[in-house]
């Protein structure tokens, strides 16, 4: 999705551009609010491009190795109510990390399964 998002923006075909952004308004507005509210609204723009296209990188990646990683949007919708509600708490400081990876792992092992 990266590539063909950066061939289209190169090849200045802002009638593509537009529709992939107003047909998908739902997720571009959750992740904006996720991206405005953990950072405070400081940087936020660039911090929600920054997400979108490590996201679409890493579905880029596992397209091209043949690979078909469905659960990663399952992931991402538990990473982001995982940070709302383990923020600020005993939990952040010790364990996130190790369940953001397992969960993660978990995603890999369902895809190679499913």
């Amino acid at each position: 999705m990266f590539l063909e998002f950066l061939n289209h923006v190169l090849s200045l075909d802002l009638e593509w551009v537009i529709g992939l952004v107003l047909n998908n308004l739902h997720w571009v507005f959750l992740l904006a609010t996720y991206v405005f509210i953990t950072h405070d609204g400081k940087k936020w723009l660039w911090k929600f491009i920054l997400l979108v296209g490590s996201v679409w990188v890493i579905l880029d990646i596992f397209g091209l190795w043949r690979f078909e990683m469905s659960p990663i949007w399952l992931f991402l919708v538990f990473a982001i109510a995982l940070d709302f509600f383990v923020a600020n708490t005993g939990w952040e400081k010790h364990k996130l990390t190790f369940l953001v990876v397992f969960f993660f792992g978990a995603s890999i092992i369902l895809s190679l399964l499913g």
